[in-house]
């Protein structure tokens, strides 16, 4: 079903991917060690050192699925992702069987921040952008994302509204939502707070 189950976790936080791993665990998770912000590529210049480190933690994990042949779809997490439902793996299954021809990304989790316009039983359109903790990925979009997104510029989940548009496809209702606790990107305490989220 996926050319590949990618999880960005920091070297620093094996708590986090302890819990993911057992949040996660009927999925073959391939851990991707995350970008510090004391190892990013060059200045941010529309966001913080830790929102660009998120990006190219993003983009590596992008670039390791295009690097691999195939045409299967990869899914992607980060370390904080926990899911919703029982049996995801069977939800993800029948939204695949949803999306459109040459479909290029689905949000399965999302902020308070997200609305979807429902197209489908399972699937809408993305208004606006919160969180990319856990999606869906084409080869057709993995690449698109890759040519165009600016690791120095706006949040990655930002990016990916304004890459997208109406191309950015997202679950009705939220699958994987986030842990609360310390954000490494933010360096503060986060609740999360939304229906049918961690409260």
């Amino acid at each position: 079903m996926f050319g590949g189950i990618f999880c960005i976790n920091l070297r620093k936080r094996s708590d986090r991917w302890a819990q993911v791993s057992s949040d996660l665990g009927q999925f073959n998770l391939e851990r991707v060690e995350a970008v510090t912000e004391e190892e990013i590529s060059g200045p941010s210049r529309e966001c913080f050192p830790t929102e660009r480190a998120c990006t190219e933690s993003h983009q590596k994990t992008l670039d390791l699925f295009l690097r691999r042949g195939g045409s299967l779809p990869a899914l992607v997490f980060e370390d904080d992702a926990y899911p919703l439902v029982m049996f995801p793996e069977k939800v993800i299954g029948n939204i695949l069987k949803e999306a459109p021809e040459n479909w290029k990304i689905l949000l399965l989790g999302y902020g308070p921040k997200v609305s979807v316009k429902r197209t489908s039983d399972f699937l809408g359109i993305v208004d606006g952008s919160d969180g990319s903790h856990a999606y869906l990925i084409s080869r057709l979009g993995a690449a698109r994302l890759a040519s165009l997104i600016d690791p120095a510029g706006k949040p990655f989940d930002v990016q990916l509204k304004s890459i997208f548009g109406k191309s950015l496809l997202g679950v009705s209702e939220p699958i994987f939502s986030q842990r609360d606790g310390f954000s490494d990107i933010q360096n503060k305490e986060r609740r999360v707070y939304n229906s049918g989220f961690s409260k």
